[in-house]
């Protein structure tokens, strides 16, 4: 009896070990993952929609700039503003897009596009310009447009590629802004004079700057991401976060 008893306490005691073990790997499974917090970090977002011109112009308004599938830089499709062939023609053509994100002042804005120029085999043409202009939120209409980037070369120029060029300054407002490529173009002086502009593959990234917020657990620190915390903590972007405590921050904006 005195032996059954003793065997029975001998097979509590492996088992109580057993479980202490387990107990144990389980927190330093814990604590690897509290030790090693991770931060997911804010992105850059296309905020142009069709930017590619890749079989058409969806969501943007074309005035005298008309859509081109046969010259492209990479993928079919482009947009391009030229003026009847002969002399001293000229054309003034836009494309442009109300950008349906909103932009904040502090929002990290970078530009980027391919564009072409041809002025044919007669005189070259007296314009040849490109720019890309914004419309801010406090502006009624197009009449002062703010350009962000331009060039005024005139001549046969393969597709070029611009950026990425960091535009931050120009976005000054927060709020909806207007977007718009304008081309302004005029023929030499020649019978059979004729020039072209095109653009392709643009693109307007725009990432969130780094936000510092105090969250409590189960607070809400940036447009729907979540940090997991055991107490009260500062939480900023991009920064290892100590003492166990983990976050996901998907954007930095308030």
């Amino acid at each position: 009896m005195r032996q059954d008893v003793a065997g029975e306490m001998s097979k509590l005691t492996s088992l109580a070990r057993a479980f202490m073990v387990v107990v144990l790997i389980a927190a330093g499974f814990l604590q690897f993952y509290v030790v090693n917090p991770q931060v997911t970090l804010a992105s850059p977002a296309e905020y142009l929609t069709y930017p590619s011109f890749t079989g058409g112009t969806t969501g943007w308004t074309l005035s005298v700039t008309i859509y081109d599938s046969v010259t492209y830089q990479d993928t079919a499709g482009s947009i391009e503003t030229h003026p009847a062939t002969g002399r001293n023609k000229a054309a003034t053509g836009t494309c442009t897009q109300t950008i349906s994100a909103s932009i904040s002042s502090s929002d990290i804005v970078n530009l980027s596009l391919y564009w072409k120029k041809s002025i044919g085999v007669e005189m070259p043409p007296t314009l040849q310009i490109l720019e890309v202009q914004i419309k801010k939120p406090s502006m009624g209409d197009w009449s002062t447009p703010v350009t962000i980037w331009s060039d005024t070369q005139i001549g046969d120029i393969d597709w070029t590629s611009v950026g990425p060029v960091n535009v931050s300054s120009y976005f000054d407002e927060t709020g909806t802004y207007e977007y718009r490529y304008y081309m302004d173009t005029k023929t030499g002086n020649s019978a059979n004079a004729e020039t072209h502009i095109w653009v392709d593959n643009t693109s307007l990234d725009v990432t969130p700057p780094v936000v510092e917020k105090s969250v409590s657990q189960g607070i809400t620190i940036s447009d729907g991401a979540t940090a997991t915390l055991s107490n009260y903590r500062t939480v900023t972007q991009g920064i290892a976060i100590s003492d166990g405590v983990t976050a996901a921050v998907a954007r930095g904006r308030d």
